[in-house]
């Protein structure tokens, strides 16, 4: 393998550094490329190179604007669908490059991946973006208007440090919160790379497992520490750091900004013309965008082949081949580790699902995947892999289970009920949402920035008064849900606006209950009616979950959460109109929230069921 470094120039004349890695025989050029770019420090991308240019492939490993090496000034996601499509145009005029370009990655590089093809460059013939999803569907915002904090202040933070080293400044000592968790943070992508690069069998990766966790811990109690702050302040602190948040915070309170449109894909999916693989993660945040880009590119008539992976996996999680640990849920899943991507795949790829992907799109040989089924899913509670062939699946029955009580569903002990049959009768349910005591998260989509995802035991939670759980009878027999989840409530607050959460759980044979998915939604920002709500109007809402594929075992039963808030997964709702990250009052008023489901006002959650095939 021969390397070669440049610095490719943009259209406003700006430097890109780029890393070029080349086959040893050079009587086999041209060859395609496969391109990555990412804001990350391509000098720490664990990529299997020696694969990728023993196959006959350039791999071009790229520095975005204004990171490590690169010339220019960072602004995330806004730059990087003209950078992308000058560097495929620089590419496809090398002499060595016979025209023929995909891209991949995952996570940001899948950004940088999506808004270059919105623009359709010529050469761009198929990208792979794994772990990623669009604006409004995790890289700034739980749902719409909803702010995600380990993205909007973590991850944020976690790229200020870099901007600092070419600042040459430093946290401050006044800013304590930020400089210790950023300290301590810095050690954790490179002990990732470092664990997920090792040997799953090793005592060495048992070791970096062990300092992973531990670290994390760490991180953990010193993210807590800076998220407990008032959010203006600690977005005020970061903004010292990363001048790019002005910007963010500028925008925060209006979804419909042009700002926000100018590097939002979803508007403009219909224009992508290329193949894609997509590679998600039940419990990773971005798994709502990533399963609607999915669904959108494959319901284009005639529209380029799309292929889905997902797997029980959060957002960065360590290569163990024979189980996924889900916070406190352990996944049996027989995996593989793709040699290209050093990424886990289903086991029946035997490590060779890039490679296909790249010889069948740059090199047109006929691979067999455009005849498998287009999705391989993993059936959690099953704990198998299951192909499809379409998003939803077909055979969905689409069932609402509905919310039912005497009035008293607070708390786990309370008499919230789910039928299956629509409520004659029924008594609404209150209780008090206070936004300085919202509820605390106990796993779901975080960015594992050292907050841990995953599925966690819930007593905690729904000890709650704040918190309303309905329960279901034992199942009698299994009982699948795969596909999108989203509840329909109907609801009134005392206030000018607020959230309305919902929740998704599996109550096990010993009665304990563990998080499956969860969603948001804020009246203010609701698409079909922006703006403030009239105190105690009742309105018909829709909370969207997190899509899932999940068994439900025989003896268990169905749990729903609904409360206001869930703390720090997303920003809490002050109650005022106002954001909390641009209010420099800090003002909160204790809202006064009613779940109605009678007969004329029936509250559901809407289940995805797939039948049986025994029956």
């Amino acid at each position: 393998m021969r390397v070669e470094n440049n610095m490719v120039p943009m259209r406003d004349g700006v430097g890109l550094a780029t890393k070029l890695f080349f086959p040893d025989d050079r009587d086999t050029a041209p060859w395609p490329v496969i391109a990555i770019r990412t804001p990350y420090d391509k000098e720490m991308m664990p990529l299997g190179f020696d694969q990728m240019t023993g196959d006959g492939y350039v791999v071009a490993l790229q520095d975005a604007r204004g990171r490590f090496e690169s010339e220019g000034r960072f602004q995330p996601l806004a730059q990087e669908a003209e950078d992308g499509v000058d560097l495929i145009g620089w590419l496809r005029d090398q002499a060595w490059c016979n025209g023929r370009i995909g891209m991949a990655s995952g996570s940001y590089v899948g950004a940088t991946q999506w808004l270059p093809a919105v623009e359709n460059p010529q050469g761009l013939l198929m990208a792979s973006p794994m772990i990623t999803g669009s604006l409004f569907n995790g890289f700034g915002f739980y749902a719409r208007g909803v702010v995600q904090l380990d993205i909007f202040l973590l991850w944020h933070a976690s790229l200020a440090d870099e901007e600092n080293r070419r600042r040459a400044i430093e946290y401050s000592d006044e800013h304590s919160a930020l400089k210790d968790l950023r300290e301590t943070s810095a050690k954790l992508i490179p002990l990732m790379i470092q664990s997920m690069s090792a040997d799953p069998s090793s005592p060495e990766a048992a070791e970096l497992q062990q300092a992973l966790v531990d670290l994390q811990q760490s991180i953990a109690r010193k993210s807590e520490a800076y998220l407990s702050m008032p959010l203006n302040e600690a977005a005020s602190q970061l903004e010292a750091y990363a001048p790019w948040l002005t910007d963010w915070l500028r925008n925060i309170d209006d979804p419909d900004a042009p700002f926000w449109q100018s590097f939002d894909w979803t508007l403009r999916r219909d224009d992508v013309s290329i193949p894609m693989l997509h590679l998600a993660g039940w419990h990773d945040l971005f798994v709502r965008g990533q399963l609607k880009d999915f669904a959108a590119l494959s319901a284009k008539e005639d529209g380029p082949f799309q292929k889905l992976i997902v797997s029980p996996d959060a957002h960065a999680t360590h290569n163990n081949p024979q189980a996924v640990p889900m916070g406190e849920v352990l996944f049996p899943c027989d995996v593989a580790i793709d040699m290209n991507m050093l990424v886990k795949t289903p086991a029946k790829e035997n490590g060779a699902l890039y490679g296909r992907w790249n010889d069948q799109w740059l090199k047109d040989i006929d691979t067999g995947l455009v005849d498998e089924a287009p999705i391989t899913l993993y059936v959690q509670g099953d704990n198998a892999w299951r192909d499809e062939w379409e998003w939803p699946l077909s055979r969905t029955q689409w069932t609402p289970l509905y919310l039912k009580s005497g009035g008293s569903a607070n708390r786990a002990s309370g008499d919230g009920g789910l039928s299956w049959e629509q409520p004659t009768s029924g008594e609404a349910d209150r209780f008090r949402y206070d936004p300085a005591d919202p509820v605390p998260s106990k796993g779901g989509t975080f960015l594992n920035l050292g907050i841990p995802p995953g599925m966690f035991e819930q007593s905690e939670i729904e000890s709650r008064p704040d918190v309303l759980v309905y329960t279901s009878k034992p199942l009698e027999a299994p009982l699948e849900v795969t596909g999108p989840v989203s509840m329909k409530l109907w609801a009134a607050t005392s206030a000018v606006d607020t959230d309305f959460t919902g929740k998704l759980l599996d109550v096990n044979a010993e009665g304990n209950s563990y998080n499956i998915c969860d969603g948001v939604t804020r009246l203010r920002h609701r698409k079909d009616a922006p703006g403030p709500v009239t105190p105690n109007e009742v309105q018909e809402l829709e909370i969207e979950l997190s899509p899932t594929s999940y068994v439900f075992k025989a003896g268990h039963r169905i749990r729903v959460q609904v409360s206001s808030s869930n703390f720090p997964l997303f920003d809490p709702n002050p109650n005022t109109g106002k954001s909390l990250f641009i209010d420099t009052g800090n003002e909160m008023i204790v809202a006064e929230q009613t779940v109605f489901h009678d007969a004329e006002r029936p509250s559901y959650i809407l289940l995805p069921i797939i039948p049986s095939s025994e029956t």
